[in-house]
């Protein structure tokens, strides 16, 4: 892979991470306030936080090969 495909699909990743996270505060936030069943919140957060670990660790090594 080019690097300046290497460059621009991180900078998508980033953008994903990024996103991933915000969604996670956004339901711990929600879970604080308990606007909704704890059931609902824990699935949400789960697939949530695994979203966002498969993501940070393909930036991570996307961002070792670019450098």
């Amino acid at each position: 892979m080019e690097t300046n495909e290497q460059v621009n699909i991180n900078a998508k990743i980033c953008i994903v991470v990024e996103e991933a996270d915000e969604t996670v505060f956004w339901l711990e936030v929600i879970q604080e306030v308990n606007i909704t069943s704890k059931i609902m919140i824990d699935e949400l957060m789960n697939e949530s936080l695994e979203i966002l670990k498969a993501t940070s660790t393909y930036k991570n090594k996307l961002k070792s090969k670019i450098i």
